[in-house]
């Protein structure tokens, strides 16, 4: 399947950064708001420009000491393997070197979190069960160079008590395009169970594996190709779209806080009447870092 045609990462910097002149009794909040001509250029030249390996990337993912597991930068990430499968000691290698690469980036941040929870019906095996409680989390964060190019995108995803399920994402890119992806998810519900996917594009053909481990006596192998690097690439790009048009429809109610740009989003979880769950409204706070936000003037 082709990737779908994708938005570069300065145009997206660039879209957020279009907006109209403030009106005039709306006054500047700091002077360092202001982008200079200068910069408009640059950032003009930018997009302008075809696509070329950028400076801040790590040229190879073979190179460096082994990755220790510990990073400033990701903080969910986990290089635990599930399994003695060959491929999957090499791409983990591989995405180790790559990491400790990006790690040295120094990076500006677009962050977007919620929580909730409600009561429902825990059903029991006899009778009509009891009244418990649920509760969902999530934090995406976008990382971006001093080039304004997009270099890495991570996410947590945790629900509970009763039936505790997580997810966490890391996504590396280069120019615009996937270099490396490692998910991992842990189903403890009933019987505990682990799926991990990692992909690193120098790997292909072989490009990754996906592994299932404690379902069964042995963990379950999948072998991965280009074809999942691409739709994978394709599912971020349509997610990365709807990030760009909440930046632009919010952007005239946002506020300064310390050194960024702060609003939220109303977000809606619909009930269940057989779980005896109410449709509730919770709020998505993005926290978008000034420099990259910085020809807005929000209104107070």
């Amino acid at each position: 399947m082709e990737p779908m045609k994708i938005i570069t990462s300065a145009f997206l910097v660039l879209i957020i950064l279009s907006c109209s002149a403030p009106k005039k009794e709306e006054a500047s909040l700091v002077d360092s708001t202001q982008v200079s001509q200068d910069t408009t250029n640059h950032i003009q030249e930018i997009a302008d420009t075809p696509q070329q390996e950028d400076a801040t990337s790590p040229t190879s993912d073979s190179e460096g000491p082994p990755f220790d597991g510990n990073s400033n930068n990701f903080p969910f990430l986990s290089m635990e393997s599930l399994s003695s499968d060959s491929l999957e000691m090499e791409v983990n290698t591989s995405l180790g070197n790559l990491i400790n690469g990006y790690d040295t980036i120094r990076y500006s941040r677009i962050t977007s979190s919620y929580s909730w929870e409600r009561p429902y019906l825990a059903r029991g095996q006899e009778g009509e069960g009891s009244m418990s409680t649920e509760s969902e989390e999530e934090t995406k964060t976008w990382l971006f160079d001093q080039n304004y190019q997009l270099k890495g995108f991570f996410t947590e995803f945790k629900t509970g008590p009763d039936f505790p399920f997580t997810r966490s994402i890391l996504y590396l890119f280069s120019n615009d395009s996937l270099k490396a992806l490692s998910e991992l998810e842990v189903d403890a519900s009933e019987v505990t169970v682990t799926t991990q996917m990692r992909l690193v594009a120098s790997q292909c053909p072989r490009c990754g594996t996906s592994i299932s481990a404690g379902g069964g006596p042995e963990p379950q192998v999948t072998y991965l190709t280009q074809k999942e690097l691409g739709l994978k690439q394709e599912e971020f790009d349509k997610s990365r779209t709807e990030l760009i048009e909440t930046l632009k429809a919010k952007r005239n109610g946002a506020k300064i806080v310390e050194d960024d740009f702060v609003f939220s989003v109303t977000r809606k979880k619909e009930g269940n009447a057989e779980d005896k769950t109410k449709t509730i409204t919770y709020p998505t706070k993005f926290i978008v870092a000034k420099q990259l936000y910085y020809n807005y003037t929000p209104i107070k």
